[in-house]
Protein backbone atom coordinates (compact mmCIF):
# COMPACT_ATOMS: atom_id res chain seq x y z
CA UNK A 1 0.00 0.00 0.00
CA UNK A 2 1.44 3.33 -1.01
CA UNK A 3 0.69 6.39 1.09
CA UNK A 4 -0.45 9.32 -1.03
CA UNK A 5 -1.00 12.91 -0.05
CA UNK A 6 -3.76 15.28 -1.05
CA UNK A 7 -2.02 16.04 -4.32
CA UNK A 8 -2.08 12.35 -5.24
CA UNK A 9 1.70 12.04 -5.08
CA UNK A 10 3.39 9.37 -3.04
CA UNK A 11 4.93 10.64 0.20
CA UNK A 12 8.58 9.94 0.94
CA UNK A 13 7.59 8.03 4.05
CA UNK A 14 5.18 5.90 2.04
CA UNK A 15 7.85 5.16 -0.54
CA UNK A 16 10.30 4.19 2.17
CA UNK A 17 7.87 1.64 3.59
CA UNK A 18 7.20 0.18 0.16
CA UNK A 19 10.92 -0.20 -0.51
CA UNK A 20 11.61 -1.56 2.96
CA UNK A 21 9.01 -4.31 2.84
CA UNK A 22 9.68 -5.19 -0.78
CA UNK A 23 13.42 -5.42 -0.11
CA UNK A 24 12.75 -7.88 2.72
CA UNK A 25 11.67 -10.31 0.02
CA UNK A 26 15.18 -10.22 -1.38
CA UNK A 27 16.53 -11.41 1.95
CA UNK A 28 14.44 -14.58 1.94
CA UNK A 29 16.73 -16.49 -0.36
CA UNK A 30 19.90 -15.89 1.62
CA UNK A 31 18.24 -16.32 4.99
CA UNK A 32 16.44 -19.55 4.15
CA UNK A 33 19.46 -21.15 2.53
CA UNK A 34 21.77 -20.04 5.34
CA UNK A 35 19.65 -20.84 8.39
CA UNK A 36 19.27 -24.50 7.43
CA UNK A 37 23.01 -25.00 8.02
CA UNK A 38 22.56 -24.59 11.76
CA UNK A 39 19.07 -26.06 11.96
CA UNK A 40 19.95 -29.30 10.16
CA UNK A 41 21.87 -30.46 13.23
CA UNK A 42 18.67 -30.45 15.27
CA UNK A 43 16.46 -31.63 12.43
CA UNK A 44 18.78 -34.62 11.88
CA UNK A 45 18.37 -35.72 15.49
CA UNK A 46 14.62 -35.03 15.65
CA UNK A 47 13.75 -37.01 12.50
CA UNK A 48 16.70 -39.47 12.59
CA UNK A 49 17.78 -38.48 9.08
CA UNK A 50 20.41 -40.24 7.01
CA UNK A 51 22.99 -38.09 5.19
CA UNK A 52 20.97 -38.46 1.98
CA UNK A 53 17.79 -37.33 3.75
CA UNK A 54 19.64 -34.36 5.22
CA UNK A 55 20.76 -33.36 1.74
CA UNK A 56 17.19 -33.67 0.49
CA UNK A 57 15.87 -31.43 3.29
CA UNK A 58 18.45 -28.79 2.39
CA UNK A 59 18.14 -29.03 -1.39
CA UNK A 60 14.34 -29.12 -1.66
CA UNK A 61 14.21 -25.40 -0.89
CA UNK A 62 16.58 -24.74 -3.78
CA UNK A 63 14.59 -27.02 -6.08
CA UNK A 64 11.40 -25.18 -5.09
CA UNK A 65 13.16 -21.86 -5.76
CA UNK A 66 14.01 -23.00 -9.28
CA UNK A 67 10.37 -23.92 -9.94
CA UNK A 68 9.08 -20.79 -8.19
CA UNK A 69 11.30 -18.48 -10.18
CA UNK A 70 10.40 -20.17 -13.47
CA UNK A 71 6.67 -19.87 -12.77
CA UNK A 72 6.88 -16.34 -11.32
CA UNK A 73 7.65 -14.64 -14.64
CA UNK A 74 4.39 -15.51 -16.39
CA UNK A 75 2.43 -15.02 -13.15
CA UNK A 76 3.94 -11.55 -12.73
CA UNK A 77 2.76 -10.65 -16.21
CA UNK A 78 -0.68 -12.08 -15.67
CA UNK A 79 -1.52 -10.95 -12.11
CA UNK A 80 0.99 -8.18 -11.38
CA UNK A 81 4.05 -7.96 -9.18
CA UNK A 82 2.27 -6.66 -6.13
CA UNK A 83 -0.32 -9.43 -6.06
CA UNK A 84 2.32 -12.10 -6.66
CA UNK A 85 4.43 -10.72 -3.81
CA UNK A 86 1.40 -10.92 -1.54
CA UNK A 87 0.84 -14.53 -2.52
CA UNK A 88 4.54 -15.30 -2.11
CA UNK A 89 4.38 -13.88 1.41
CA UNK A 90 1.36 -16.00 2.26
CA UNK A 91 3.02 -19.07 0.73
CA UNK A 92 6.18 -18.34 2.69
CA UNK A 93 4.21 -18.09 5.95
CA UNK A 94 2.39 -21.36 5.29
CA UNK A 95 5.65 -23.08 4.35
CA UNK A 96 7.50 -21.80 7.40
CA UNK A 97 4.73 -22.80 9.80
CA UNK A 98 4.36 -26.17 8.10
CA UNK A 99 8.08 -26.88 8.26
CA UNK A 100 8.26 -25.81 11.90
CA UNK A 101 5.30 -28.00 12.86
CA UNK A 102 6.02 -30.92 10.51
CA UNK A 103 5.00 -34.19 12.19
CA UNK A 104 7.20 -36.32 9.94
CA UNK A 105 9.95 -36.19 7.40
CA UNK A 106 7.53 -36.32 4.44
CA UNK A 107 5.75 -33.19 5.63
CA UNK A 108 9.11 -31.51 6.19
CA UNK A 109 10.12 -32.32 2.61
CA UNK A 110 6.86 -30.91 1.28
CA UNK A 111 6.99 -27.67 3.26
CA UNK A 112 10.65 -27.06 2.43
CA UNK A 113 9.65 -27.27 -1.25
CA UNK A 114 6.73 -24.87 -0.60
CA UNK A 115 9.17 -22.46 1.05
CA UNK A 116 11.33 -22.69 -2.04
CA UNK A 117 8.40 -21.78 -4.28
CA UNK A 118 7.88 -18.59 -2.27
CA UNK A 119 11.57 -17.75 -2.18
CA UNK A 120 11.94 -18.21 -5.95
CA UNK A 121 8.85 -16.13 -6.70
CA UNK A 122 10.08 -13.35 -4.40
CA UNK A 123 13.58 -13.45 -5.91
CA UNK A 124 12.08 -12.72 -9.33
CA UNK A 125 9.29 -10.35 -8.29
CA UNK A 126 11.02 -8.08 -5.78
CA UNK A 127 13.55 -6.50 -8.17
CA UNK A 128 10.81 -5.95 -10.76
CA UNK A 129 8.47 -4.40 -8.23
CA UNK A 130 11.15 -2.12 -6.80
CA UNK A 131 12.28 -0.92 -10.21
CA UNK A 132 8.74 -0.24 -11.32
CA UNK A 133 7.92 1.56 -8.07
CA UNK A 134 10.92 3.88 -8.31
CA UNK A 135 10.06 7.55 -8.79
CA UNK A 136 10.21 8.72 -12.40
CA UNK A 137 12.78 11.39 -11.54
CA UNK A 138 15.35 8.63 -10.91
CA UNK A 139 16.76 7.49 -14.27
CA UNK A 140 16.53 3.77 -14.91
CA UNK A 141 17.15 1.41 -17.74
CA UNK A 142 14.64 -0.75 -19.45
CA UNK A 143 13.98 -3.87 -17.34
CA UNK A 144 15.04 -6.28 -20.07
CA UNK A 145 18.17 -4.30 -20.81
CA UNK A 146 19.31 -4.03 -17.18
CA UNK A 147 19.94 -7.76 -16.80
CA UNK A 148 21.77 -8.38 -20.08
CA UNK A 149 25.23 -8.16 -18.51
CA UNK A 150 24.62 -10.97 -15.99
CA UNK A 151 24.84 -14.00 -18.33
CA UNK A 152 28.22 -12.75 -19.55
CA UNK A 153 29.53 -12.94 -15.97
CA UNK A 154 28.56 -16.58 -15.38
CA UNK A 155 31.51 -18.18 -17.20
CA UNK A 156 33.89 -16.09 -15.07
CA UNK A 157 32.46 -17.19 -11.71
CA UNK A 158 34.58 -19.74 -9.85
CA UNK A 159 32.99 -23.13 -9.33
Amino acid sequence: MVITGRSGQTSKRGQAWVYFFAALGGLLFGYDTGVIGGAILYIRNEFHLSPASQGLVVSLLLLGAIVGSAVAGPLNDRYGRRRLLLWAGITFTVGALGAALAPGVGALYFFRFVLGLAVGAAAVSVPLYLSESAPTRIPRRDHAESGLHRPRLLPRLPC
